[in-house]
């Protein structure tokens, strides 16, 4: 395949679409058409702040779109993925009740039941065709509101999109459901090459049926478009045809198909426009918004979204994706378009080199900030994307100093803040993405104005009291346009949640000007204490739980009532270390670490069952034991547990007895860690991790 130029960056206009349609279109998710006029009148700008709720949220139509995607990258990159192995995707970044979906119940939410048929075994398709589930659940909104990444990483190519999007929306769909999926990854697929926009709807039916409900729908209101330039009197004979009281269940694609195609046509392609009437018409509107965002994005591209309101900059590209994969949280639009765009040439043949050798913040396309924002109470008077001194893009840090404010400072987050995991409809789950033991590394470049006294990398963190403080690095001054190196290392082996990072710039009264950051990078291995007391929420909430309840008095105390159940954290950084406590074994049926964590059922396990120490090698969800011996550890008895992975080997310890082994292929590269434990609980003393060797 040949891609365009500009690919990265119809992708990022995609995802950045996605994203301003789901904030624009969640706090209305379910009001009809009247009660937004006559709240809201015509939805032309945010209105989470006239409901209560903050900009930023995790929403089921971002999680799902961005989480079940990464089946291409995690099998390999195949040409023909299977529903099966998407399947097997939900089931490793999904904890039942708490991330990605909404948790409705059998037979209520569409895909909680497909999930709960995974989990007993019911591959995909099965699990969500009609034949088990029925049509009216097989035919709710989920397939169509998780489908647009297909379309993004098949350019210009509707067959391959529309097929890759069959696959992945008979995991929890069928029927009209998947038409409807199809029609709508084909449409993202088509809009990279920019065609005309009545062009792009009608080839992009071509993947259906021409007797569908769903070509029918499509035909129906272009008709109607012929009929009246009134899109509220078409909303109204739609709703007559196709709305809710006509398909059953709680969200039914039928309807909120036929908005897409609503906005879409009476929209024009203009990105505000359509915005305006897809939210305005109610029903399901972060759904459909999101959709309609994800396509307009795409074929009219970044200008295109900035036409007419400033959508972007309250956005500042901010993503919540909270999976089984809690250093995936917290992102942004552009560092998800990367994503997507490499997993795209890898699965089309090509590999390409990441940007600014692979810095985790690095601003490469137009209007990118990354989630930098202005620190409220300092001289930082904005943020913004700008070009460098060879052309490069940089963020853009303008600073303002005055009699009371020396000092100006932009940051981004690198954990969920408070308010959002407060939650807001779907749960936040995370860990930080930096972590003591690491080092900030950045670049910047002075571009106007007077040389600012200093500069320096921050980072704010919480300890373990509750109290908020500013790690700084090292101060550099620089000359005029003149360009210099920071760094910050988060102190190692010290209890901190590092909650986000940036750039401090000091100077003198009435100095204004500003400088560039060019890149900032995550460098090392963690090396950091994990403590159960202390009255600091961060503390407990960067533990993710995949297991019924995490109690901490006298130490971490996970449990799980029957199974196997997890406390996580770390990110996919992490690679060789060793994590270290003291463990009480109570009532349970096993017990242990789990390092290179990469889900539910990618892991490797240091673990004690039914007097037998073992180490285990989880790959989509096969265990083999790689190690075995021996080893008595009585109910409330303590013992020193140890585990150590360093490229591919593993070596596990509880107290004198030792286990290694050589780690087969495949088997996880990197990842957090984990502590688990089986039907019952356990008491972890502090849990160190640090670096390691063998």
């Amino acid at each position: 395949m040949a891609f365009r130029p500009d690919y990265e960056e119809r992708v990022y206009a995609g995802v950045l679409g996605k994203a301003i349609g789901v904030y624009l279109g969640r706090p209305i998710e379910g009001w009809s058409c009247t009660d937004v006029l006559r709240e809201f009148g015509r939805i032309r700008g945010y209105v989470h702040h006239r409901r209560g709720a903050p900009l930023i949220v995790a929403d089921d139509d971002i999680s799902g779109t961005f989480t079940f995607l990464r089946a291409i990258e995690d099998h390999g990159y195949p040409p023909n993925l299977t529903s099966e192995r998407v399947g097997e995707t939900w089931r490793n970044y999904l904890i039942e009740g708490k991330t990605v979906l909404w948790w409705g119940g059998m037979g209520v939410s569409t895909e909680h039941t497909a999930y709960l048929r995974l989990s007993a075994g019911i591959p995909a398709p099965s699990s969500g065709s009609i034949a088990l589930n029925g049509r009216t659940v097989a035919e709710q909104i989920g397939a169509q509101i998780f489908i647009d990444g297909w379309g993004m990483v098949n350019p210009g190519d509707a067959e391959r999109a529309a097929a890759m999007a069959e696959q992945a929306a008979r995991v929890s769909h069928d029927g009209e459901a998947v038409l409807a999926a199809k029609v709508v990854a084909a449409m993202v697929a088509l809009a990279f090459d920019a065609p005309p926009l009545e062009r792009l709807l009608e080839d992009s039916l071509r993947v259906i049926p021409a007797d569908s409900l769903i070509r029918r729908i499509a035909d129906d209101v272009r008709e109607w478009r012929g009929r009246t330039d009134d899109w509220l009197q078409a909303r109204e004979w739609l709703d007559e045809r196709y709305g809710y009281h006509r398909y059953g269940g709680g969200c039914h694609v039928v309807p909120n198909h036929a908005l897409i195609w609503l906005a879409l046509v009476y929209g024009g392609g203009d990105f505000l426009e359509s915005q305006c009437v897809v939210n305005t018409c109610g029903w399901d509107t972060d759904c459909n918004a999101g959709n309609v965002g994800a396509i307009l994005g795409v074929w009219g591209g970044l200008e295109g979204i900035q036409k007419g309101a400033d959508l972007r900059g309250p956005v500042a590209d901010r993503l919540l994706i909270p999976t089984a994969d809690p250093g995936r949280c917290v992102t942004d639009a552009l560092h998800e378009a990367c994503a997507v765009a490499a997993m795209a040439r890898r699965l089309h043949g090509q590999i390409g080199s990441p940007p600014k050798a692979g810095a985790r913040w690095h601003f490469s396309l137009p209007g990118s900030v990354q989630g930098f924002q202005a620190q409220a109470g300092t001289g930082c008077v904005g943020v913004s994307n700008a070009a460098g001194p060879g052309g490069e893009r940089l963020l853009r840090v303008d600073y303002r100093f005055e009699d009371s404010l020396r000092s100006a400072m932009a940051t981004t987050p690198v954990f969920p803040e408070p308010s959002q995991r407060a939650g807001h409809g779907y749960g936040v789950s995370a860990a930080p993405l930096v972590v003591p033991g690491q080092t900030l590394r950045g670049r910047v470049v002075l571009r106007d104005g007077p040389a600012p006294a200093a500069l320096r990398l921050v980072a704010g963190v919480e300890r373990p009291d509750g109290s908020k403080d500013f790690l700084r690095g090292p101060e550099t001054r620089l000359a005029e346009r003149d360009a210099a190196e920071l760094e910050l290392r988060i102190p190692p082996g010290e209890t901190l949640v590092v909650e986000s990072v940036g750039l401090e710039v000091a100077g003198a009264p009435g100095a204004e000007g500003w400088v560039g950051l060019d890149r900032l990078a995550i460098e090392g291995q963690p090396h950091v204490r994990y403590v159960a007391e202390g009255a600091g929420r961060a503390h407990v909430d960067q533990w993710v739980l995949a297991c019924d309840a995490l109690h901490r008095w006298g130490g971490f105390r996970p449990v799980q009532n029957r199974g196997r159940g997890y406390a996580i954290t770390g990110t996919r950084g992490w690679t060789d270390y060793r994590v270290s406590s003291t463990v009480v074994r109570r009532l349970c049926d096993g017990l242990g670490f789990a390092v290179r964590w990469q889900g539910m059922r990618r892991h490797l396990l240091a673990w004690w069952q039914d007097g037998q120490a073992s180490i285990r090698a989880v790959w989509d969800g096969e265990e083999t034991v790689l190690a075995s011996a021996p080893l008595d550890w009585p109910i409330d008895e303590a013992a020193e547990v140890a585990v150590a992975v360093v490229g591919s080997r593993l070596r596990a310890a509880w107290g004198g007895a030792t286990l290694e082994a050589e780690l087969p292929d495949p088997a996880p590269t990197d990842g957090g860690v984990a502590m688990a434990v089986e039907s019952g609980s356990g008491v972890w003393g502090p849990i160190l991790v640090e670096p390691a060797q063998m």
